[in-house]
């Protein structure tokens, strides 16, 4: 839904402000957020693994044709939206708090 992917394109500028420039610690932040408990080293290399493919596939797919449509737009909030690290890290917040973990009790 259109509010799912808000809240996880805020949870990544979170992390992204927290952790500038540092994406193992921007992911270890993450599974706490979502979690509460750390990631194994597995699950790390795995959302690296995932946030690499993923930005590849927002920079050659989708961020050309809003670049074009969007050329026009100078204001942060749009400058942010277009990156494809945020939206990669914004796709696998979504993924954290979408998962099955959430559907049962422990």
């Amino acid at each position: 839904s259109l509010l799912r992917a808000q809240q996880a394109q805020y949870f990544a500028e979170r992390l992204l402000a927290e952790y500038p420039g540092n994406v193992r610690a921007q992911l270890k932040r993450a599974w706490r957020l979502a979690y509460d408990v750390p990631p194994t080293e597995q699950e790390v290399l795995s959302s690296l693994v995932y946030l690499a493919e993923q930005g590849e596939q927002i920079r050659a797919h989708i961020v050309p044709a809003a670049s074009k449509s969007d050329a026009h737009k100078t204001d942060k909030t749009s400058a942010i939206s277009q990156d494809p690290q945020t939206l990669a890290l914004a796709s696998l917040c979504q993924a954290l708090v979408s998962a099955n973990r959430f559907l049962y009790i422990e």
